[in-house]
């Protein structure tokens, strides 16, 4: 009988459940829209597991633990998220473990960026590298940092939180309370902001064809279809967030100088058009030496990183 785990990633729009083997295989999964306030939240996981325990009673899955990844700054030895969580309002104070610990499984709980730069480094693009830059692009943005083949997470589990990087002093407002940070421009959300803006003053082409003329219909996903198209309006638009990216990243870059950027989300689904616009955003903004070998790539668990990230916590962390 396999090992597996639970794994479950808090999105900002979705909440993502697996089973997940300890080769890394996702063996089921499913999931449900997120819900606006936390104690909704904590119901909608909790029938999740549900669902997947009962499904385990004709499926004989051999599960050990549950993990569970979240934004915010979580304590991993609690399971506490503390600080803003400011695409979850009212997240913050939250216990994960908590929340599933009525299941009688181990728990373990991490920040969602870091399991999914943990699932990449396992099973993903990361594998067999061992000094790793991870960016998600999502709802926000959000980062991972390996270091000699550990994830860091700083003094306070704080560490990575790029999106937070401010690129526009007194910019867009960020729900964190500040002004002008990276993930305002370089994360989807950011990046329809943008393309709304641009497509107000450049009313033609494909896209604006595609959206119907009507920027309700705006979606990354027709964004990143005519961006490989060609369209002159979507390459403007991706442009602009990949410059948004390349300024939040840089500094990083040059403190860590890791072996390989890898670039999570739907977003770097885009193509190698895609890769090539960030590492053109990046050049001149480094020191030659943090970047000379470093490779540029896409991450390759898409959408399921931080679910078979949160699901390996169990086997890499100690017993709880």
């Amino acid at each position: 009988m396999k090992r597996t785990a639970i794994g479950i990633d808090i999105g900002g729009t979705a909440i993502k459940f697996g089973v997940i083997s300890d080769a890394g295989k996702v063996l089921h999964h499913f999931s449900r829209i997120t819900e606006a306030s936390p104690a909704s939240i904590s119901g909608i996981i909790q029938e999740g597991v549900k669902a997947i325990l009962d499904s385990n009673k004709q499926r004989n899955w051999r599960i050990e633990h549950i993990g569970i990844a979240s934004p915010g700054a979580v304590d991993i030895d609690s399971g506490i998220i503390f600080g803003a969580s400011p695409n979850i309002p009212g997240w913050s104070g939250t216990n994960l473990k908590r929340i599933v610990g009525i299941f009688g499984y181990p728990s373990y709980a991490d920040n969602d960026a870091n399991a999914a730069c943990l699932g990449e480094m396992k099973v993903g693009a990361g594998k067999g590298f061992r000094q790793i830059l991870f960016v998600t692009i999502g709802t926000g943005v959000g980062g991972g940092i390996v270091i000699n083949g550990n994830i860091y997470r700083g003094a306070n589990f704080g560490a990575a939180e790029i999106g937070h990087a401010i690129i526009r002093p007194g910019g867009r407002r960020c729900g964190c309370g500040n002004r002008g940070c990276m993930e305002k421009y370089a994360s989807v959300t950011g990046m329809i902001a943008t393309a709304k803006q641009i497509l107000s003053r450049r009313r033609k082409g494909k896209l604006w064809r595609a959206i119907r003329a009507n920027l309700a219909n705006l979606t990354p996903e027709i964004i990143t279809a005519e961006f490989r198209n060609g369209d002159p309006v979507a390459i403007e638009i991706i442009e602009s967030q990949a410059e948004a990216l390349s300024q939040g990243v840089a500094g990083a870059l040059n403190l860590l100088n890791p072996e390989v950027l890898i670039i999570g989300g739907a977003i770097s689904e885009a193509g190698t058009g895609y890769i090539k616009a960030i590492s053109n955003a990046i050049i001149g903004k480094t020191f030659p030496a943090a970047t000379e070998k470093l490779k540029i790539i896409p991450a390759r668990l898409g959408g399921r990183a931080g679910m078979v990230g949160a699901a390996y916590l169990g086997w890499i962390l100690p017993a709880n």
